[in-house]
C-alpha cells in the first residue's frame, strides 16, 4: 500500500490510470443543486473500467485517507470545502446492487470532510465494464451563493490489475441555484473552434473556446453584476477523463475575439483546484449578431496522460429570467505524430564516380501518410508504430525531407536528414550542363550523353522545358539536338530562353536593270522589192470596170486571170535605226546560301545525373 503522503498527493502523482468517473445529478446535469431538502439532488456516479483487462477491488475494512488497509477504497472529496464539512457528513453514499455490500464512510482529517466507499468481498471489474454508485442526502444549507467553479476529486486505492494500484481524477460539479419552472433555460451554443484536439506531450497546445447566444434577443443584466456570471473549469488528475494533472494546470485563460473588452477575467488557482470566471463589464451578456459570441483563448496546455476524452464545464449562475446550467464540451487527447528516427546511410560520400545509391531509413508513430521528398516514396501507413525506407541515387549533396501527416487529427510533421556528397559535383557541375567533347561519340563518359534529341529518364533539371512544338514526356526530359549546329547565347533577342531552335538564315537579292539603247548599222540608198500574187476580174456584163485581187483567188473563172505582179517600193536615202529597250526589277528566289567559316568538328555532350 502507498504511504499516507503518497495518497495526500495523490492529485499530483504523474502515473496514469485507466480508471474514469462520471457524475449525473438526477436531471442528468454534472451539477450539485443549492437546496436544503434531502429529495432535490439525487447523484449518480459511474465507474469505468477502460483497460484492456480486468482490474479487482480487493474486499476488507473500509479505511482512511491517513489510514492503512488492504481494500479496495475510493474516497470522494469536495475540493475547497466548497461543499461545507457538516454537509458532506450528513451524505448517503451506496454501492452497487450486484449482490456485493459495499461499506460507506464519512472521516475528517488533515484532508478535510471526504467520504468513502469499499467491497466486504472481492469486485471484478472487466475491461469496458462500469459499476454504478448512487449519492444522496445531498443539501447546502451551509451554502449562501452559487459556486460555478466547484470539483470533486475521486481517488482510489488498492486497485489490481493496473500499472499503478493508486490514482485520482477530478470532475467540475459546479454549485447551482436550483431549477425554477418561472424562468426559462439559456441553452447557448458552446464549443471549440478549429479543433478540440489535445496533443499529449511536452508542447503546450491551445483552444479556442466559444460561448454563444442562441435566441433572437440579447441577453442582459438588470444592474451589473456583483458576481462572476461564467466559469470555465476542467478535470485534473491521472484518470483517464482528466486533462491532464494539478501539477501542469497553469493554463492561460484569457477572454479573445471582438468581445474580449466586455469581460473581466477572474482566475481561481490556488490551491489544487483551479478554474476561471467571467464577469460581464456592462449589462448585456451576450448580444445578437456579431455581438453574440464570447471567444476564450486557452493556452500552456500540457498533459502526458493516456489518450482519451476529457471535459471542459462551462457553468453560469444570476441571469436574471434564466435557470443556472452547465455545459460539458469534450477535449480528446491523442497521441501526436512522432518521427522517432530519421537517417541516410551513407551520410557522407566522397569522390564519387556517377550516381551512388542513398538508404532512408525511418520510424514514425501515429501517422496515417508518409512522403518523402528527392525519393519518390509517398504512401499511407497501416500501423501506428510504422518502419520503412526508400533508395535515391544522388550525384551531389542533397537534403532529404520525410512529411508526416494524419488525416484523423490534421496535424503534419516534417524532418530532414542530409546525404552530403565530396567533392559535390552538382555545385561543380549541374545537371543539363552542355560542354563540348573532343572524344569520340560512341565514347561518352558517365553521367553524361551526347546532345542528339533523345528521351532520358533521370529527374529534369529545375525549369527544364521540353522545347517549341515538342510534348514533355510522362517522365525523363528530352535533350537537345546540337548535331550540326552552332549555339546561341540565350537570353536576347534571337533566342530569348534557353531549348529554343532555329534553320539557318534565309535571304534574298534584289537586282535593279537599266534602260538600254540600241543602233542598227548604217545602211546605203535602197528600196525594197515586193511581189504579190493578183487575180483580176471583170463583172459580167460590165466591160467598163476590172477588179484586181491581191495574194489571193476568188475562184471565179469568167473574166478573171490570175498572175504574178511584182512591185518596188520608195527609194530611200542611207540611214540606220535606233531602239530603246526597258527592264523591271528582279528579286531572286530565296537562298540558305552556306557561309561556314573553316570549321572542326567536337561534340556537344550533357551532364544527365
Amino acid at each position: 500500500m502507498p504511504s499516507s503522503t503518497k495518497r495526500i498527493f495523490a492529485l499530483n502523482e504523474s502515473g496514469q490510470s485507466t480508471l474514469s468517473f462520471s457524475w449525473q445529478n438526477y436531471d442528468g446535469a454534472q451539477a450539485i443543486y443549492l437546496t436544503d431538502s434531502a429529495s432535490l439532488n439525487n447523484i449518480t456516479i459511474t465507474l469505468t473500467n477502460n483497460t484492456e483487462g480486468t482490474v479487482g477491488f480487493p474486499g476488507g475494512p473500509i479505511y482512511s485517507m491517513e489510514g492503512s488497509g488492504s481494500a479496495g477504497v475510493i474516497f470522494l472529496q469536495f475540493l475547497d470545502q466548497y461543499i461545507p464539512a457538516a454537509d458532506v457528513a450528513v451524505m448517503s453514499w451506496d454501492g452497487p446492487t450486484d449482490g456485493v455490500t459495499w461499506s460507506a464512510a464519512t472521516f475528517k482529517d488533515s484532508n478535510g470532510q471526504y467520504l468513502a466507499i469499499a467491497p466486504e468481498s472481492d469486485v471484478y471489474i472487466s475491461s469496458g465494464s462500469s459499476v454504478t454508485f448512487t449519492l444522496t442526502n445531498v443539501m447546502t444549507p451551509d451554502v449562501s451563493s452559487p459556486v460555478t467553479g466547484g470539483k470533486v476529486a475521486f481517488t482510489y486505492e488498492e486497485v489490481t490489475g493496473l500499472q499503478q494500484s493508486y490514482g485520482a481524477i477530478q470532475l467540475p460539479v459546479p454549485l447551482l441555484n436550483p431549477p425554477n419552472n418561472a424562468n426559462q433555460n439559456l441553452d447557448p451554443l458552446v464549443g471549440f473552434a478549429e479543433t478540440d484536439l489535445v496533443f499529449i506531450g511536452t508542447e503546450p497546445n491551445s483552444l479556442t473556446l466559444y460561448i454563444t447566444n442562441t435566441q433572437s434577443t440579447s441577453i442582459t443584466l438588470n444592474n451589473p453584476p456583483t458576481a462572476p456570471v461564467f466559469s470555465v473549469s476542467f478535470a485534473f488528475g491521472t484518470g483517464t477523463g482528466a486533462i491532464t494533472t494539478v501539477d501542469n494546470s497553469n493554463f492561460s485563460v484569457n477572454m479573445a475575439g471582438g468581445n474580449a473588452n466586455n469581460w473581466k477575467v477572474i482566475p481561481n488557482t490556488l490551491g489544487g483546484n483551479p478554474y476561471w470566471q467571467f464577469e460581464p463589464l456592462t449589462t448585456n451578456v451576450l448580444g445578437t449578431g456579431v455581438n453574440s459570441t464570447a471567444e476564450i483563448s486557452i493556452g500552456n496546455i500540457i498533459t502526458q496522460l493516456e489518450p482519451g476524452v476529457s471535459s471542459v464545464i462551462v457553468a453560469w449562475t444570476g441571469i436574471p429570467g434564466y435557470n443556472d446550467g452547465e455545459l460539458a464540451v469534450d477535449m480528446i487527447k491523442v497521441n501526436p505524430i512522432i518521427i522517432s528516427s530519421l537517417t541516410a546511410s551513407p551520410a557522407v560520400i566522397s569522390n564519387p564516380t556517377g550516381p551512388t545509391p542513398v538508404a532512408i531509413d525511418f520510424e514514425v508513430l501515429n501517422s496515417t501518410f508518409i512522403a518523402i521528398t528527392n525519393t519518390g516514396f509517398a504512401q499511407q501507413t497501416n500501423s501506428a508504430d510504422y518502419t520503412g525506407n526508400a533508395v535515391a541515387n544522388i550525384t551531389g549533396t542533397t537534403t532529404f525531407t520525410l512529411i508526416a501527416s494524419n488525416i484523423y487529427t490534421s496535424q503534419q510533421v516534417a524532418q530532414s536528414v542530409t546525404a552530403t556528397v565530396t567533392p559535390d559535383l552538382y555545385s561543380l557541375l549541374p545537371l543539363g550542363t552542355v560542354v563540348m567533347w573532343a572524344g569520340g561519340i560512341n565514347n561518352v563518359p558517365a553521367g553524361w550523353m551526347l546532345c542528339m534529341g533523345q528521351t532520358v529518364q533521370t529527374p529534369a533539371p529545375a525549369g527544364w522545358a521540353a522545347g517549341p512544338g515538342v510534348t514533355a514526356p510522362a517522365s525523363g526530359w528530352i535533350l537537345p539536338d546540337l548535331r550540326d549546329r552552332f549555339v546561341v547565347g540565350a537570353g536576347g533577342t534571337v533566342a530569348p530562353a534557353t531549348d529554343s531552335q532555329g534553320g539557318p538564315d534565309q535571304h534574298t537579292h534584289n537586282i535593279t536593270v537599266n534602260p538600254q539603247s540600241f543602233q542598227t548599222t548604217t545602211d546605203g540608198t535602197h528600196n525594197h522589192s515586193m511581189t504579190f500574187n493578183t487575180t483580176g476580174c471583170m463583172s459580167s456584163g460590165d466591160t467598163s470596170h476590172y477588179t484586181l485581187y491581191y495574194g489571193m483567188n476568188n475562184g471565179k473563172d469568167l473574166g478573171c486571170n490570175n498572175g504574178t505582179n511584182s512591185q518596188n517600193t520608195s527609194s530611200d536615202g542611207s540611214h540606220n535605226h535606233s531602239v530603246t529597250v526597258g527592264f523591271s526589277n528582279v528579286v531572286s528566289a530565296t537562298q540558305n546560301g552556306g557561309i561556314n567559316p573553316p570549321w572542326y568538328s567536337l561534340a556537344f555532350i550533357i551532364k544527365i545525373f
